[in-house]
């Protein structure tokens, strides 16, 4: 029994565990205290502190009360009374407390600092200040003190006297991070990057940065434009911590920036790996799917961040572009329209509008829609382009040439090199449709030098490449190969050098009733970009075929069937006409030993003077010099010379200029060969109503003419380069 024990033995004893955070033995004795002699003041201000650490605020609410009746002149029971009403969210009774405690004694500092918040919680920045005046002028030396009224400063706006602050504290305390990250924060919101990178980068220097520190450091020199800086930023906030989703969305924006767009995807489906409801890395996913030309799944990614922001603007155009390129257009016009009742203004909308309906024909209502957009005093560049495409049906070329020349004098910032580039290949395909065959080939040269992407076309890479190919795909392997079990005639496969007439003969194809036009489907692309990892290789394609066994082929099979499947469930053929599969014969021949390939073959000249006056972004980044052109097309001949001596697949040739010729027994030909009866609309191939998503979209909605057979003659001159490329006279 501890009943005999003086209360100031007892009170001794519960200091001691008091001071060793010993909170409940400490709080027994007190209450013991308390009993014992209910008059004394402190230990009811203890027992109060304690029930406060042990978060029981109803009791420390009562005994700091009783405290405070008992001793009413002692300022830091009202201190500490403030401290529990504020846990409480009695704020008033909180500030009154405060006050109470600063009447007592004007120079308690923690009273101040304490009231001051309180205030600044409460939005009452003028008055918190006034308090924080005190705590400055109480503790000059204190570096935190300068810091804190830093940050009430910022909130005040009181943007110079907040850095004058900060700059104080790091004068007192140089290695004070929190001080120095708010500092770069301040100067980063006033565009004053070079002296923020410098702030973020002593944090760094110290060695105490944290991932956000590393992240408002990339975020800054994203900003300045130094993207090879900022990714080394971005990249050590995601070392410092790799569950940083933000990090990696911003790190994908800057390798696509970098146009490392296979990185990009990558970091954004990291970035989405982590928070897998963030609208706005969809849509920057949807956009480095799109540069790889991976249309369908940027459509995926476009349409996940409207379902998730039903207001995201930028992703509802996006989404529509894509649509307004493969189809289907009412789904086009139906995103295009959503974005206008987001925003009546927006020109995209309205302009994407007016791209779709001239897909669809409707010349006359496009160039309505058009017209607010082209006053000669100010042309729109997206009107420009769209106005170039339906020019011809309406007669006014000269306008349109006339618009795009204006349009490409106007000193505008924003229309960047690739905006320009877009200009002088619309204008390169009017003048030459004018017979201005010099214009022609200079807007063609100076579009692509602008885009300067033939730079980053490794032609001696790509040899290797091929040469790769044909030493793995050599008749042995060919004939030893497991090969898929589906033996799906589904497949169409129509293959060969871009703008060698692989639309035309899709077309055909398409407008045969058990026919379904895929389109250039990125199918095979990604199978292969897939396999090494499917394979459990760390060879990259085609090495790692090696690995390849009876049941992946046959996963890889049925992965592409499916995938034609959800194209059309009901067409006996699909075709799959994405040229550069050529690549991929090979592979096809193991895939699908039963499908069609046609191969689609034209004058050589002809064709890389075509693929030449094409802008095809990313696609082909080899078609932006003449001699590289060559090349690439000595390379695709070899491969294919290589296929015809080894595979066994069922391939048949088509050579555009006998088509042109003979339009009639070339069509039989084909659908004979893909085992379809002859049906006559192949023959009017034109008036065909599906989406074509590539250049050739207005010229399969016209009868078959003769004027692309021997073009290259129009411009003999300028193709010294590609002549000497190509191996001819």
């Amino acid at each position: 029994m501890t009943t005999n024990i003086p209360a100031s033995t007892i009170k001794q004893q519960a200091f001691s565990f008091f001071q060793d955070k010993q909170f409940q033995d400490a709080k027994a004795l007190y209450a013991q205290v308390c009993t014992l002699d209910p008059a004394d003041a402190e230990a009811w201000y203890f027992l109060g502190i304690i029930n406060g650490q042990l978060g029981a605020l109803d009791e420390a609410e009562a005994c700091l009360r009783q405290a405070s009746s008992l001793q009413p002149q002692r300022p830091e029971i009202h201190f500490n009374l403030g401290n529990v009403m504020k846990q409480r969210g009695k704020i008033a009774e909180a500030e009154t407390a405060y006050r109470d405690a600063l009447n007592l004694k004007p120079d308690m500092v923690v009273a101040h600092a304490n009231l001051s918040t309180l205030l600044q919680n409460q939005g009452r920045i003028e008055e918190a200040l006034i308090e924080f005046g005190e705590v400055v002028r109480l503790a000059p030396a204190s570096p935190e003190v300068h810091f804190n009224l830093g940050n009430l400063l910022k909130e005040k706006g009181s943007l110079i006297e907040a850095e004058s602050a900060y700059r104080e504290s790091l004068q007192l305390k140089p290695d004070l991070v929190a001080a120095r990250v708010n500092l770069g924060l301040l100067l980063q919101n006033q565009g004053r990057l070079e002296e923020a990178l410098a702030e973020f980068g002593e944090v760094a220097r110290l060695g105490s940065a944290s991932h956000e520190v590393y992240f408002n450091l990339g975020n800054l020199l994203k900003e300045k434009g130094s993207l090879i800086e900022a990714e080394t930023a971005y990249r050590e906030a995601l070392r410092v911590n790799p569950k940083f989703a933000e990090a990696y969305d911003n790190l994908g924006v800057v390798l696509r920036e970098l146009q490392r767009f296979n990185e990009a995807a990558k970091a954004h489906r990291e970035s989405l790996r982590l928070k897998p409801n963030s609208a706005i890395t969809y849509y920057n996913l949807g956009v480095a799917l799109a540069k790889l030309g991976w249309y369908p799944n940027a459509m995926d990614a476009y349409s996940e961040a409207v379902r998730l922001d039903p207001d995201y603007l930028s992703a509802w155009i996006n989404l529509a572009g894509l649509y307004a390129s493969f189809g289907p257009w009412e789904k086009a016009l139906e995103c295009y329209r959503i974005a206008q009742n987001l925003d009546p203004t927006c020109k995209l909308a309205n302009i994407g509008e007016a791209s779709v309906l001239e897909k669809q024909g409707d010349f006359k209502q496009a160039y309505i829609l058009l017209q607010p957009f082209l006053t000669m005093h100010d042309p729109d560049y997206f009107a420009g382009l769209v106005f170039a495409a339906l020019c011809r049906p309406l007669g006014r070329c000269d306008e349109a040439i006339a618009l795009m020349e204006k349009l490409l004098e106007r000193d505008d910032a924003s229309l960047v090199n690739e905006k320009r580039a877009n200009l002088h290949f619309e204008l390169g395909r009017l003048y030459d449709s004018r017979s201005d065959f010099d214009a022609a080939f200079r807007h063609c040269k100076h579009g692509n030098e602008m885009l300067g992407r033939g730079r980053d076309f490794n032609a001696q890479k790509h040899a290797q490449h091929i040469e790769d190919i044909i030493r793995t795909y050599n008749s042995g392997f060919i004939a030893q190969a497991p090969r898929a079990r589906l033996a799906s005639r589904r497949p169409v496969f129509i293959v060969g050098m871009p703008r060698s007439g692989t639309s035309l003969v899709e077309q055909i194809l398409a407008s045969h009733p058990d026919v379904f036009g895929g389109g250039e489907l990125d199918m095979m692309s990604l199978i292969v970009y897939d396999l090494p990892a499917k394979l459990g290789s760390r060879l990259s394609y085609p090495s790692c075929m090696v690995a390849m066994g009876q049941t992946d082929i046959d996963q890889m099979a049925q992965h592409y069937l499916e995938h034609l499947f959800v194209l059309s469930p009901t067409a006996e053929r699909v075709t799959d006409k994405m040229p550069e599969n050529f690549l991929h014969l090979g592979l096809i021949n193991l895939l699908f030993p039963e499908a069609r390939v046609i191969h689609c073959k034209r004058d050589s000249l002809d064709t890389c003077l075509s693929c030449y006056f094409q802008n095809f972004e990313l696609r082909h980044p080899y078609s932006q010099e003449l001699g590289m052109l060559g090349g690439y097309y000595r390379q695709y001949e070899r491969l294919m010379n290589h296929w015809a001596a080894v595979l066994d697949i069922h391939m048949m040739e088509v050579n555009y200029e006998d088509l042109v010729a003979d339009q009639e027994r070339k069509s039989r030909t084909i659908i004979e060969f893909c085992g379809l009866k002859w049906d006559d609309r192949c023959l009017r191939f034109y008036d065909t109503k599906r989406v074509v998503g590539t250049a050739s979209h207005d010229q399969v909605r016209r009868p078959i003419y003769q004027r692309s057979i021997n073009r290259w003659k129009n411009y003999e001159a300028y193709l010294g380069p590609l002549k000497e490329a190509l191996g001819h006279d």
